[in-house]
């Protein structure tokens, strides 16, 4: 199952870090998801890559109670907050939340630019992580380049 870990704003990598070094048995895969956008600075288009949730980690692990002891052992060291919780015990990612992400994201969790072409009111994603989503984009903004 896939559970949130809370982490402080920016120290995602370092939290990603920290688990593959001292949790390296407890859990199955940790993803950090990022999104390749496009952003102009100076007329020049630049690709950067951004945290599409930051301040969250997502760890998949069939051993959470081990893997929560473990992680407020490792809480000091850095900007680990908690593994979200609902009503006092571990909250797992509902199935379908991480199967979309997981789809989004593929195996190496970036969601990759997508292409589309509009014509009158349909949309059609021709290729990236947006194909098979059409019903899901409710705004373009052809300014900034964003579905």
């Amino acid at each position: 199952m896939w559970y949130v870990i809370w982490t402080t704003t920016g120290k995602e990598e370092q939290c990603k870090a920290l688990l593959e070094h001292y949790c390296s048995g407890l859990y199955k895969r940790v993803s950090i998801p990022t999104k390749i956008m496009q952003k102009k600075y100076r007329d020049v288009w630049k690709k950067v890559e951004i945290k599409l949730i930051p301040s969250y980690v997502f760890v998949e692990t069939g051993e959470v109670f081990k893997f929560g002891a473990e992680l407020k052992r490792l809480s000091r060291f850095a900007g680990f907050n908690n593994i979200l919780k609902s009503d006092g015990t571990y909250a797992p990612l509902n199935e379908r939340d991480a199967a979309f992400i997981e789809r989004l994201c593929g195996k190496d969790d970036v969601i990759k630019p997508s292409f589309a072409v509009k014509e009158g009111d349909k949309i059609t994603v021709t290729e990236g992580a947006l194909v098979g989503f059409e019903g899901f984009i409710t705004k373009i903004d052809r300014h900034k380049r964003q579905a």
